[in-house]
């Protein structure tokens, strides 16, 4: 069940697209704050609004997609191509957002055949997938092989997707992301972390519709700007020295 009042005092107003736009803005600035203004403090909280906002469209994204399957290849292959690139430039294999995200929707996948399907194992699934998600998240980067290997905001990243594509209603969705995102902070240790629970706003602002038009390029149009605007900065800073 969805709860999005048209008739409350404070009438929800932002589409996905709408929300969409804003992550990006807050994301950019977060890299440029990051990258070109010796992380700036300022510009690193405004950024902190990012990851929230991504992190409930997937979870939304994967209860409206017509294929969560995919939905999960999209943001695999993006992931996949994007760390080929940032490992040939700085040889680091730090994950993406993209891969976090691909593990969450891999999760909500494994629910939604619990849910669907009939096999006695069924239940089984979103266990095991749960647990292969713990796994690259604590157990790979203690192996000495995997350098510096990391899943961008952990357990927590990987979660908070999946606790919005459970819940059945706005309420228990926006109960679930501040849930998420206070995991999320203590997990970081706080700091500017802290500003990650303004994200809240424009999301109870989300009014369940998808905006735009709709459009291949829309679509896809986040997927490509992501890798793109990280290489545009970090060429900005080389060529700065």
């Amino acid at each position: 069940m969805d709860d999005f009042d048209t008739n409350s005092f404070f009438k929800p107003c932002l589409s996905a697209t709408a929300l969409k736009v804003i992550a990006l803005v807050a994301m950019t600035i977060d890299h440029v704050g990051l990258f070109l203004m010796d992380n700036d403090d300022v510009m690193r909280s405004i950024g902190r609004l990012a990851f929230p906002i991504f992190a409930y469209l997937v979870g939304e994204g994967c209860r409206r997609t017509r294929s969560i399957k995919n939905y999960f290849l999209r943001l695999f292959i993006f992931g996949a191509a994007t760390q080929t690139v940032f490992y040939i430039a700085e040889r680091s294999l730090e994950m993406s957002m993209f891969v976090t995200f691909a593990m969450s929707v891999a999760v909500c996948a494994a629910l939604r055949f619990a849910e669907n399907s009939e096999h006695p194992a069924a239940p089984l699934a979103p266990v095991i997938a749960i647990a292969a998600a713990f796994a690259v998240c604590f157990a790979l980067p203690k192996a000495k092989f995997m350098g510096d290997f990391s899943i961008e905001y952990s357990m927590p990243g990987v979660m908070i997707p999946v606790g919005v594509y459970a819940a059945r209603s706005k309420t228990e969705r926006l109960t679930v992301m501040a849930a998420g995102i206070a995991w999320m902070v203590m997990t970081y240790h706080g700091g500017v972390n802290w500003y990650a629970f303004f994200a809240l706003v424009p999301i109870f602002f989300y009014n369940g519709e998808r905006g735009g038009r709709g459009t291949a390029f829309e679509k896809y149009f986040f997927y490509v700007y992501y890798p793109l605007h990280l290489v545009v900065i970090r060429l900005i800073g080389t060529l700065n020295g």
